[in-house]
């Protein structure tokens, strides 16, 4: 059974890492470049997905192609193995785990509030998926692993606020519903305060969105803009375009 606070809290660290991008409906039906051998980690639900968070991760030889998944909320850039948060499930690969010693913080939901979660420190991985934990993060990626934390998420007593004042600093609402036909969409609002206070916000991250990670696998703005900008950006051959994401763009727009 999918627990919906845990699935929250898995999203929440797995698109703060800062090579995170989520996939936006203009990446379903591009036309893909060929990939250049540099995988990324997906973030999928449906299908063969059994896991207590809801979501699963399998590697995809490019962004573009990991896309063109309608059941892929996003990636992270690089290999699965890579990636300090995992989901357990039944599959979760224990051959040779338990020889690892690299520490890990077990996530699972505190039994006495529906607003916190339990942190368990382990030898690794494995040994926390064996001992009951939903997720884990490898390391001190967040920070200390403590016994109880508050979610980092939004709560419930911040819906519906009506006193919000905006002070100067913006929040990227990750939200689903509404008017997200994704798995997943965000958009910028004035504040923490605001963005939690509807409903549909999962949680946020501190700041303008479009200053954040560039949403979705086709390059910032900027860097496309600035190729625009070169004498001869038209006359560019592929092999020339070393980043993945400006070369997608030029091809979707006409100039490779």
């Amino acid at each position: 059974m999918i627990n919906s606070f845990i699935a929250v809290n898995f999203l929440f660290f797995l698109f703060s890492h800062p090579d995170a991008l989520i996939c936006e409906s203009g990446d379903r039906n591009a036309i893909c470049p060929k990939s250049n051998g540099e995988p990324v980690c997906a973030v999928y639900s449906g299908g063969d997905c059994e896991s207590p968070t809801g979501y699963c991760l399998r590697e995809v030889d490019s962004d573009c192609n990991a896309c063109l998944d309608g059941s892929v909320a996003g990636f992270v850039y690089g290999e699965c193995s890579a990636l300090n948060v995992q989901s357990c499930s039944d599959e979760h690969d224990t051959v040779g785990c338990h020889d690892v010693l690299g520490n890990a913080c077990g996530i699972t939901q505190s039994t006495s509030s529906t607003e916190a979660i339990i942190k368990t420190k382990y030898t690794n991985g494995c040994g926390a998926c064996d001992s009951g934990a939903e997720f884990y993060v490898n390391g001190d990626y967040w920070g200390q692993c403590q016994v109880v934390s508050n979610s980092p998420v939004c709560k419930a007593e911040n819906r519906g606020a009506t006193n919000c004042q905006a002070v100067g600093t913006l929040a990227c609402a990750y939200y689903t519903g509404g008017d997200c036909t994704e798995p997943i969409c965000r958009k910028t609002t004035d504040g923490y305060c605001f963005a939690c206070a509807e409903e549909n916000v999962m949680f946020y991250l501190i700041g303008d969105c479009a200053d954040l990670v560039p949403l979705g696998p086709g390059g910032s703005e900027e860097e496309y803009e600035e190729a625009e900008e070169e004498e001869h950006v038209e006359e560019y051959e592929e092999e020339e375009i070393v980043d993945p994401c400006l070369r997608r763009r030029l091809l979707l727009n006409g100039k490779l």
